[in-house]
């Protein structure tokens, strides 16, 4: 008897061909061979992503803090009190404002892959 069933080729392409009975089986295991490794990547994608957003949580955190406020904040306890007179801050404050900056882009991203993953899984 013969079933009409995606080849292997034909997962890939949207191609039908003749397969016998016999041959269904070894179909079925690669297409379960493949799910199973879908899911898998799909577990890592997330746990990478679960990581990154932990990671960033606390470095925006700690970037946020270090910031110096109206008279001075915890920034100033590493070297980041002396001002300059030509400019209106620091160079280490310019340096954690671009830190704080790029952190919180990558904590956004980190996001809005979560949703993505959770919104199609």
């Amino acid at each position: 008897m013969a079933l009409i069933l995606p080849t292997s080729v034909g997962l890939w392409t949207g191609d039908v061909g003749v397969v016998s009975a016999s041959s269904t089986s070894k179909a079925a295991e690669k297409l379960r061979d493949v799910v199973i490794s879908d899911e898998r990547m799909v577990s890592v994608v997330r746990l990478f992503l679960d990581i990154v957003l932990a990671i960033t949580s606390v470095v925006l955190i700690l970037s946020v803090l270090l910031h110096r406020a109206k008279g001075g904040g915890l920034s100033s306890l590493f070297g980041g009190g002396v001002q300059s007179s030509l400019s209106g801050s620091s160079v280490v404050e310019k340096n954690l404002d671009r830190i704080t900056i790029v952190v919180g882009l990558v904590w956004i991203i980190a996001i809005v892959g979560v949703g993505l993953e959770i919104k199609f899984s």
